[in-house]
């Protein structure tokens, strides 16, 4: 049983599994009878929903513009996360996190077709497993067949050094490839605490073919603490100029490029 208290209050919804208080096929039961008519933003935290109800849930609810999907699948399990494909009407954002030996690549193929799509995130350690470098290049892949405007948003974290031997994400030959595809994205968010990892992650945004305008939100060390206002002032601007060169090098015209500080 699931209890709402002024359903038409809720505009936020996180759907996690597993929860000491309902098992899953409560939650999906629940689901078909649901109605939060103010709904607009879904969290799927969960694999054990039944797709069939959660697909009858997000048709139901036309008002939703964001759905966020936590990569919580095990390796290989890479079905969509429902079947067929809904064409939401109401649904401008998807986002994908994807965390350890878990690919995130289910969310993109159950809702591309909606109609007012326009904006893809991805979160993901820069030095990704190979579970989680799959499901971004199948979702990349995706993204390469569409024909409406883009905007790409990558949220990248590290992980405190310790890379497990893996690759930084832009060193695999596959995903330089999709980048050189990826003729829909007009725009891109790119967002880290390290200044490094924007540097690095610069010669495939240069890749994109079609790109006019990359946004940059970083952390500069010591910002906070020992840089006067004339040192940050001088870090910003050799990035920028880094930006800029690098990003010459690919694309012409040169794409409007800012930066904010987190």
């Amino acid at each position: 049983m699931l209890l709402t208290i002024n359903p038409t209050m809720v505009t936020v919804l996180r759907l996690h599994l597993p929860h000491p208080a309902f098992t899953s096929e409560e939650l999906s039961a629940a689901l078909v009878e649901l109605s939060v008519p103010s709904l607009r933003t879904v969290y799927i935290c969960a694999d054990a929903i039944d797709p069939s109800s959660l697909r009858l849930f997000l048709d139901r609810h036309s008002g939703i513009k964001s759905v966020e999907y936590a990569g919580f699948s095990r390796e290989g399990a890479q079905r969509p996360l429902f079947h067929p494909p809904l064409a939401h009407p109401g649904l401008t954002t998807l986002e994908t996190t994807a965390h350890g030996n878990r690919s995130s690549g289910r969310l993109l193929a159950a809702l591309e077709t909606s109609p007012n799509l326009h904006t893809f995130c991805f979160r993901f350690s820069c030095f990704p497993t190979a579970a989680n470098l799959a499901g971004l290049i199948r979702d990349l892949q995706r993204l390469s067949a569409r024909t409406r405007e883009t905007t790409l948003r990558l949220h990248l974290w590290n992980r405190d050094g310790r890379t497990g031997g893996a690759r930084f994400w832009v060193a695999h030959p596959d995903v330089r490839a999709v980048a050189q595809t990826l003729h829909c994205v007009q725009t891109v968010n790119l967002l880290t605490w390290s200044v490094k990892t924007a540097e690095r992650t610069l010669p495939w945004l240069a890749l994109l073919p079609a790109v006019s305008a990359v946004h940059f939100t970083l952390n500069f060390p010591g910002r906070d603490s020992e840089l006067s206002q004339a040192e940050f002032t001088t870090q910003k601007r050799v990035f920028m100029a880094k930006a800029e060169a690098a990003l010459q090098l690919g694309l012409v015209p040169v794409p409007n490029i800012t930066v904010t500080v987190c």
